[in-house]
């Protein structure tokens, strides 16, 4: 099957002069509004860049140089480690058919799985959009619902069992994921 993705050059850039061309906002994600350069000098000016072209860009720059290190530091990734995990996720995700718009939702605390998630999410050219932990299972769906979720990422299984309770008034919802999972060492059960 072949792969879409976002590539760093997929930036629409429209020069204005005076009476500004183009729509100034949208609702539909799949829309697009013209990026326009209101001064000649300064930031306003600069050539716009993707996320994926900036940290392509990083990747070639410091692609062997320590990009995050998780919160117990056990684990450390390079900013090449990092963009191939994302490129990963972003595989995976198209791989379940979801498409390009579709909701990637993120539910967890700041760790590396959740960056990864979000950054393969913009990859796979989706929308990734967080949920607080603290959410009960009704607020997720509102989001979910409202997100198009085609995947949630949960962070262990108390994240988990909030979309296990609505995944079937979720009718869009392809996959489920869960990272930093524990085990019960005793029976081999999941640890909430």
């Amino acid at each position: 099957k072949s792969l879409k993705m976002a590539e760093a050059t997929d930036v629409k850039v429209e020069e204005t002069k005076g009476e500004q061309a183009g729509p100034m906002w949208v609702t539909n994600a799949a829309d697009e509004i013209p990026i326009r350069f209101l001064e000649k000098t300064g930031p306003a000016a600069e050539e716009p860049s993707t996320v994926i072209q900036v940290f392509k860009e990083t990747v070639a720059r410091c692609g062997d140089k320590i990009a995050m290190e998780s919160a117990n530091a056990q684990k450390t990734l390079t900013y090449s480690q990092y963009y191939a995990e994302c490129r990963k996720f972003a595989e995976s995700v198209i791989s379940l058919d979801v498409q390009p718009y579709e909701g990637v939702n993120m539910i967890g605390y700041n760790s590396m799985e959740y960056v990864i998630a979000n950054c393969g999410a913009i990859f796979a050219q989706t929308i990734a959009a967080g949920i607080y932990t603290t959410n009960e299972p009704d607020a997720c769906h509102y989001v979910a619902e409202h997100s198009d979720a085609a995947v949630v990422v949960c962070q262990g299984l108390k994240q988990l069992n909030k979309f296990l309770a609505i995944q079937d008034r979720l009718p869009k919802l392809k996959a489920l994921v869960m990272y930093n999972i524990e085990f019960n060492k005793a029976d081999g059960s999941p640890m909430e």
